[in-house]
């Protein structure tokens, strides 16, 4: 009973560890940015095997993977360590754990956080992973076995990659061989890491020694100028924002936050108001700022990063006045929007579904219903003082109904007057009174439907279509056709799903032909990424359009086959009639 009561303890400290952000002064910055420890906060670690490293996995590591079962990788799959190119790398993050990211209870733990920008820093954290010669230690994949909250850590390091973050941690041993632990998310004990042993990091532990050696900066240099600073009223269950500000208040807040300076604080006297918030978010940050009586309580709050941790500040001016009082005065009467959302409108781990039921893989329809929707999610405003605490299983009548599936499940219902939101982490269910409710639930419906992105992909189709009636000959054994959309008014993430409509629309005329969205540059430079681009099935496919409003476009499509050069017809013209779509076609012109 003891030792179960223990574990417990052991796993309840090991999540407080993900408590903690440390930051510093000034918002002028450097390449790297050092966030301090904070020594009147001990941070409860967990007992662990002193000197423990993946070359034996634990009991519960092996009775983990006899449960899972988990797939291998194939034969052919290279287990040599990989590094995204740096050039695709937007920043790094390396957290420092100078006696180790996991000790036993009570012991504080020295923890820092370096943000690193420039590109020659980044490329030659890169050129030192690779220079590790790491190779994996397990061919399984999903459940490995092994748990990184395992070992004593000494270096976090992650590259963030677009929405991909990739994290290499270090073990606090410095023996041969050492070892890297490639962590798959922040979701601990689920023992889903994988281990790579390496003879000689050296080169890698002396540039990141090296890095942790800098002086502190304020954690708000992660920020842009100009993040989006949200008011989140935990009570209330609702939001105010920046975006809903007039030019003249937004100048003039942005202002005071410029001017803002920030000093680390030992101490404390506890929150203003325990039921506001402030999260201040850019494209690759969030952080969420909590005032005290005498200055914040700041956290990082990125939701795919592995690693999270807090610090206190004191908050200062350079031009006198106060940023913070500022901040109050001006959120606190804007347009009120549901708080439960406020993280998925940045979130790009986010997919909208009809169905409730989640998938491993999204369909191109939801991909594309995503993009629609979470750009509408910040149009939605609820009356003030309208939240009520509902019944978990309420649902309304006669209501547009879609799931949001994150890192929790959502159910989103509306009417003309009333929004429910459930989440499956929370027993009950937020429902608000909406503003404008009519045309609120017609843009969600316009956009759940794909109403606009269907008008375009109708189009295309018939573009599609045209060309394969003016070139029978050299589509009479075409069995996939490579789409290259050059100037089209949706975006990228829209094409896979234009793609099958386009697809659909060949298979009602007989066609058996897969439609693929691709960048013909691309493909031709790098034949790898298509290996049948040039087999005698295959044709690739250029549109090049101008839009006069959503009815009409000129276009010039071009196309290619094994045996051919690119054959175009320049001028033509699709406009929408009748609700049908006329083509009238150019002549031919062959490269």
């Amino acid at each position: 009973m003891k030792k179960n009561v223990r574990k417990v303890y052991q796993r309840l400290c090991c999540l407080l560890l993900c408590l903690a952000l440390l930051f510093g002064a000034s918002l002028s910055g450097h390449a790297y940015t050092y966030i301090p420890p904070d020594p009147d906060e001990p941070v409860m670690g967990v007992s662990r095997i002193v000197g423990l490293t993946p070359a034996s996995m634990t009991d519960e590591g092996k009775k983990m993977l006899e449960q899972a079962d988990s797939p291998v990788l194939p034969s052919n799959t290279s287990l040599s360590i990989s590094c995204p190119k740096a050039k695709d790398i937007s920043f790094v993050r390396l957290f420092s754990f100078e006696r180790g990211a996991y000790q036993d209870e009570a012991v504080p733990v020295n923890r820092r956080v370096y943000h690193i920008d420039d590109q020659d820093t980044i490329q030659q954290i890169c050129n030192a992973l690779l220079a590790t010669n790491a190779v994996r230690m397990t061919k399984h994949t999903g459940v490995t076995g092994y748990e990184v909250s395992d070992y004593e850590i000494r270096y976090s390091l992650e590259l963030h990659q677009g929405d991909s973050i990739f994290t290499w941690d270090l073990l606090n041993l410095s023996s041969s061989p050492e070892y890297l632990i490639s962590v798959t998310d922040k979701v601990m004990h689920n023992f889903d890491d994988v281990p790579y042993q390496s003879h000689d990091i050296s080169q890698l532990r002396s540039l990141l020694d090296q890095i942790a050696s800098k002086d502190e900066q304020s954690a708000f240099i992660f920020l842009s100028d100009h993040p989006e600073i949200r008011r989140i009223d935990k009570a209330a269950h609702t939001y105010t924002y920046t975006g809903d500000l007039k030019n003249s208040d937004a100048n003039a807040l942005y202002e005071s936050y410029q001017n803002m300076s920030t000093t680390w604080k030992e101490v404390l006297k506890g929150r203003q108001d325990p039921n506001i918030y402030f999260s201040f978010a850019d494209e690759f940050t969030r952080l969420r700022v909590e005032p005290a009586v005498n200055g914040a309580y700041v956290f990082l709050e990125d939701d795919p990063s592995p690693n999270t941790m807090y610090k206190h500040y004191n908050f200062t001016q350079k031009e006198g006045g106060s940023f913070f009082p500022l901040l109050e005065s001006t959120l606190k009467n804007l347009p009120q929007h549901p708080s439960w959302l406020y993280k998925l409108i940045d979130s790009t781990q986010m997919v909208v579904s009809l169905d409730s039921k989640t998938s491993d893989k999204p369909s191109n329809a939801d991909v594309a219903r995503t993009g629609l929707v979470q750009k509408l999610i910040p149009d939605i405003t609820v009356k003030k003082d309208s939240f009520q605490k509902v019944d978990k299983n309420k649902s309304l009548k006669n209501a547009l109904t879609f799931f949001i599936h994150d890192t929790s499940d959502y159910t989103i219902q509306m009417t003309d007057s009333l929004l429910l939101i459930q989440n499956d982490t929370v027993s009950y269910g937020a429902q608000y009174q909406l503003n404008d409710g009519k045309e609120t639930k017609a843009a969600f419906e316009k956009a759940l439907n794909l109403s606009e992105v269907n008008h375009y992909a109708n189009a295309y189709s018939q573009m599609v279509l045209q060309l394969i009636q003016n070139s029978q000959p050299n589509f009479q054994d075409c069995k996939s056709i490579f789409l290259d959309f050059q100037s089209s008014p949706l975006t990228r993430n829209f094409h896979p799903y234009v793609c099958d409509v386009i697809q659909s629309k060949l298979d009602k005329q007989g066609y058996s032909i897969t439609v693929t969205p691709g960048d013909l540059d691309t493909l031709l430079d790098d034949r790898k990424n298509i290996p049948n681009w040039q087999d005698k099935d295959s044709v690739l496919i250029r549109i090049q359009d101008e839009w006069d409003g959503s009815n009409k476009a000129d276009y010039t499509i071009r196309f290619r086959t094994a045996y051919t050069n690119f054959t175009t017809y320049p001028v033509n013209t699709i406009e929408y009639q009748g609700q049908t779509w006329s083509v009238e076609s150019g002549d031919i012109v062959s490269a």
